[in-house]
């Protein structure tokens, strides 16, 4: 029985070479994991919040390398922000109609004329006083 021992050049640069190989593999591995999950979070946005869509479609525009999927990854994430911008614009309305309707219906316009002639006639009442006592 014999056994030949062969010698290879064992180099820190070749190892770097595969931990590069490697690192630039994993990193792929998981942008295509992330692309995936935004896909997903994506198709049913009724199960996750604003943040969670949001930070979905930024995967999504950023992220996306699939030649034939970007454009429609992209379309699909802008498509999402602009509903999320439509929905709170709407809520932050609804939430001012709410909060200043009852301010306003408190007070009749009666009211607001019968204010005004009393300020108006306790203002003419001060300049009356103020311009009869200097002569």
């Amino acid at each position: 029985m014999t056994c030949t021992f062969h010698d290879f050049p064992v180099d820190d640069a070749i190892f770097a070479r595969l931990t590069e190989q490697q690192r630039l593999a994993n990193m792929q591995a998981e942008r295509d994991e992330a692309v995936k999950a935004a896909r997903l979070v994506l198709r049913a946005p009724g199960s996750f919040t604003s943040q969670d869509l949001r930070d979905a479609c930024a995967v999504l525009q950023n992220l996306s390398d699939d030649p034939d999927q970007r454009g429609l990854d992209w379309l699909r994430a802008d498509a999402m922000i602009y509903a999320l911008n439509r929905r709170e614009r709407e809520q932050a309305h609804e939430a001012a109609r709410r909060s200043v309707t009852p301010v306003a219906a408190q007070y009749r316009w009666q009211d607001v004329v019968a204010g005004t002639a009393a300020f108006v006639f306790v203002g003419w009442a001060v300049l009356t006083l103020v311009l009869g006592v200097a002569r």
